[in-house]
């Protein structure tokens, strides 16, 4: 496996040899979007759905920005709409394929009601650093070092994982209008076989069917769910059947919206339940303005390196993939599974929307697994790579979707109340 590179769009240095940093993490505070990125690979915080995600002390995709409040005598975190995020590693080491063999860096987004832990586990820090590339600077002054070629805001951090590959990801924030309310990551694999924060190891038996997957919660907005259901976890808040996610196959786009409030679709935004303030908010944009939950939330990917994909040929001297081989995609080639030159596995390999349990167990057992991910088709219930649900948001591509879609996943366009996550 050689280095691989991602850039994600949500609506993200020296290292040493020596794993020196405890979990740490920064703030981007630079834009209208403030987010917390860790040196572990968490976005916004451990996964959580139960009681402990009522509150938060830093930001969870915050729109808008330091959005705290008191209102009649109750403490609200605020506009924060993430309930955490992270990506999922798994591989097989060169002579050891299978389940049994299988090694997995959950690096984030793991939990159901508690987070599960990855620092330690999974994640083993090397750095986090922010920088800053301000055009002005504090006194006024033009910044005669600033460069218009990068971020006003930059996050840099770096961890090693289990698996012995290293991640690096760059995350960069702008506070221009109509850039103050995005945020992009770039992703970096580097398998360098540094494993262990107690003993530095080197094992760099070459890795096969290295999976990376993107995960995120996303949940508009804990503050008009507070407001409407006095919580904003999974049970009794957030899985009120009040959300919708869609998915934007063009642009590889998910976003969720609140569409209803007590099966009120008239209630769309979660409106402030006090009708005098509503009017007052709305006029003057206090607290956000007259909706409680107005955000789309969502994300999408700009650019995946598809130029390192393993190669899946009959060749077994070139032959990179042992689950490809074990799964009779290289005897059975189609158009379903392989791409268009017939040598690589069609991206994105799987992408899934789904509810609020990603616990360990589950991620292991069966999402990161080729022969029962849900999608899959070779899963225990096969489904057809396109699933033609509703009507298409663009008829032409609907109709030859089959050849416009390029992934090899069951294209979901069904919706949930809850969050989503998108697997890759």
């Amino acid at each position: 496996m050689k280095n691989k590179i991602f850039y994600i769009i949500i609506v993200l240095l020296l290292s040493t040899n020596i794993f020196s940093q405890q979990r740490d993490y920064k703030i981007h505070s630079r834009g209208m979007l403030h987010q917390t990125v860790y040196n572990t690979g968490e976005l916004g915080r451990g996964w959580a759905t139960g009681e402990a995600g009522n509150t938060t002390n830093v930001p969870l995709m915050e729109w808008p920005s330091n959005s705290a409040l008191i209102f009649n005598g109750v403490a609200y975190s605020g506009q924060h709409n993430s309930l955490g995020g992270g990506v999922h590693i798994a591989a097989n080491r060169v002579g050891s394929p299978g389940q049994s063999n299988r090694l997995f860096a959950l690096c984030g987004a793991v939990g159901s009601g508690v987070p599960e832990t990855s620092f330690g586990l999974w994640s083993f820090p090397y750095y986090i650093q922010r920088y800053e590339n301000y055009p002005i600077m504090k006194d006024g002054s033009i910044n005669s070092t600033y460069d218009p070629n990068e971020a006003e805001e930059k996050i840099v951090a770096s961890w090693a994982t289990n698996t012995g590959i290293k991640v690096i990801r760059t995350s960069r924030a702008w506070s221009y209008p109509d850039y103050d309310d995005f945020i992009i990551y770039e992703y970096q694999f580097i398998y360098n076989g540094e494993t262990d924060e107690s003993r530095i190891v080197r094992d760099t038996t070459p890795l096969r069917d290295v999976q990376f997957c993107f995960v995120h919660g996303l949940g508009p907005s804990m503050y008009g769910y507070q407001k409407h259901y006095g919580v904003w976890k999974y049970t009794a808040g957030l899985y009120q059947g009040d959300q919708d996610m869609f998915w934007d196959p063009e642009y590889w786009l998910t976003f969720n919206m609140d569409r209803q409030t007590n099966l009120d679709v008239g209630l769309a935004g979660k409106p402030e339940t006090d009708t005098t303030q509503f009017f007052i908010n709305a006029r003057t944009g206090v607290n956000g303005g007259g909706l409680c939950s107005p955000q789309a939330v969502g994300y999408c990917f700009l650019h995946y390196d598809t130029l390192h994909l393993a190669i899946v040929d009959a060749d077994t001297s070139i032959n990179e993939s042992e689950y490809a081989k074990s799964l009779g995609l290289i005897s059975n080639p189609v158009s379903t599974q392989i791409d268009q030159l017939s040598k690589h596995i069609k991206q994105p390999w799987a992408q899934r929307i789904q509810t609020g349990d990603i616990s360990s167990t589950k991620q292991i057992n069966a999402e990161l697994l080729a022969a029962t991910r849900p999608g899959s088709i070779f899963a225990s219930t096969p489904v057809l790579p396109f699933k033609a649900v509703g009507t298409p948001y663009d008829g032409i591509k609907g109709t030859n979707f089959k050849t416009y879609w390029p992934g090899r996943a069951d294209h979901q366009v069904s919706n949930t109340s809850f969050g989503i996550r998108k697997d890759n």
